[in-house]
């Protein structure tokens, strides 16, 4: 389900991309749109003063309730019997009867803006943080504070419910999240706020741990289930700070590093210790960098090189830091480099219009992908998991599948033309998921070179499917929080999602 500016909310075929339902009525932004818990019904609430109940499989719309204000969410109670309304700007939120329209009761203690209600897994209580930095606990059915939670200094952006309904979890904008029992003290020491603006994302193999570097120069490990941080590490060399990628080793121990800044680091991916430094530090330099298969090597792709200005290539050994081999590959800035999956071959991407399939172990040059004469910039170059087939983005907004093993074109997606951050491909092979810098996030069938499912994001995006296919996790940029979204592969398992996060 989407929605947008002008008041509608969407309802698509996961498979398919084809719109089954639209919900038409609203005459402003909306703000939520929500499934029940029988999947029967939706709730939308919306900038037009209104939060709205529909059929989920006519789109008829069944109640309405007005005087909400903007910025108002909705949420179903686990029952699916009463709807949870944050009056946005108000400072109140209401208990609204889902079948009736009748409102059973309104809460209004904060002081300024609500941020996030929730509801306890029995629907029994509700839960709120507000711009006051205060959360409080209702009973949901009489209105009563049950308890308060006193603590931040600065409005709370959001709140959580342990999984064991015994513990809350608080963040807000003074920089700190904390976890509280119900007793009302504080559990852990505060956690700080971790820095601004993800840059790139990378996950482990195994995908139990995510790698964030930020604008501030910072690079931190995360649990994906949890959130935790599990390291951090400043690295320090760069320009401005600035992490250009990060790729774990194939067995997840190290993370290499590219900052703008003319070094190459690798670090030790559970402790965040340096092991390895690589090149000098210049105003340019690495640009790119790929792990071989084997996790014994990692090659480079530079900007500067002794007395080339651009385009070298070279294989460096993990442990030591030698250089194996150097090939002068481009006339202009590697945007890319990518390893096959067997370690046989490299593929260079660059900034002259150029993509090249290179032997790994001599530096022969196997393939000249585009035309001479090309010129639009090559990015993002990206093997198929069995290593028989390499996605490719040109500049013309053209994405490529070519075979490795003859250098021809196989198959061609044609995209909005917006520049790609990234191409990750489907364990199953047969479709691409890419990020561009206009915050959209694309599904595409490789055969058919048709888009499957399209998902639309306030600013630019990364994004970088898990291992196994099921999850995405994506950054805004320039700033904005990490998150991580299940993919389904079927309406069911859509609509079975929806039952159990919303």
């Amino acid at each position: 389900m989407t929605i947008d500016e002008a008041g509608h909310a969407f309802v698509w075929d996961p498979t398919t991309g084809e719109e089954i339902l639209q919900l038409v009525g609203h005459t402003a932004w909306v703000d939520s749109a929500v499934w029940s818990p029988d999947g029967q019904r939706i709730v939308t609430a919306s900038d037009d003063d209104t939060t709205r109940i529909w059929d989920a499989n006519t789109g008829e719309e069944l109640l309405s309730y007005v005087g909400q204000g903007s910025e108002a969410y909705a949420s179903w109670s686990p029952d699916g019997t009463r709807v949870l309304i944050n009056l946005g700007l108000d400072g109140s939120a209401v208990v609204w009867d889902a079948n009736t329209g009748e409102e059973i009761v309104n809460f209004r203690e904060h002081s300024g803006k609500i941020s996030w209600v929730e509801w306890s897994a029995d629907g029994s209580q509700v839960m709120s943080g507000g711009q006051d930095g205060i959360v409080r606990i209702w009973d949901s059915t009489s209105g009563q504070i049950l308890q308060e939670f006193p603590g931040h200094t600065q409005a709370i952006n959001f709140v959580r419910w342990s999984p064991t309904f015994d513990q809350i979890l608080s963040a807000s904008t003074d920089g700190t999240v904390k976890v509280w029992d119900l007793a009302g003290e504080l559990i852990n020491v505060e956690i700080p706020e971790v820095g601004i603006g993800a840059w790139n994302l990378a996950w482990s193999p195994a995908g139990d741990r995510v790698a964030v570097p930020y604008l501030d120069g910072t690079l931190r490990i995360f649990d994906p289930a949890t959130g935790e941080e599990l390291a951090a590490t400043q690295p320090e060399a760069g320009r401005n700070g600035v992490l250009v990628e990060e790729h774990f080793s194939p067995n997840g121990d190290e993370l290499v590093v590219v900052p703008v800044g003319g070094l190459t680091l690798v670090y030790d991916a559970a402790t965040g210790e340096k092991r390895l430094q690589i090149g000098q530090e210049a105003m340019w330099g690495f640009w790119s960098a790929s792990w071989a298969p084997d996790g014994f090597e990692f090659a480079t792709g530079t900007t500067t090189y002794g007395d080339q200005t651009n385009g070298v290539i070279q294989i460096w050994n993990a442990e030591t830091g030698n250089e194996r081999l150097a090939i002068v590959a481009h006339p202009a800035t590697i945007n890319w480099l990518a390893w096959s999956p067997d370690g046989q071959h490299i593929v260079s991407a660059s900034e002259a219009g150029e993509a090249k399939i290179w032997d790994a172990a001599n530096g022969e040059l196997l393939f000249d992908l585009y035309p001479e004469g090309f010129t639009q910039a090559i990015d993002a170059p990206a093997w198929s998991p069995d290593g028989e087939q390499l996605a490719i983005y040109s500049g013309d907004g053209i994405i490529t599948v070519w075979d490795p093993a003859t250098g021809e074109p196989l198959h061609k997606i044609t995209t909005s033309g917006v520049k790609l951050g990234r191409i990750n491909w489907f364990p199953e092979q047969d479709r691409l998921l890419t990020s561009d810098r206009g915050g959209n996030v694309n599904v595409w069938d490789i055969p058919s070179g048709t888009e499957v499912a399209s998902f639309t994001f306030p600013s630019n995006w990364v994004a970088q499917l898990s291992p196994n296919g099921s999850q995405v996790m994506v950054a805004p940029w320039p700033d904005g929080p990490v998150s991580i979204f299940s993919i389904w592969q079927s309406r069911d398992e859509l609509i079975e999602l929806a039952k159990e996060c919303c």
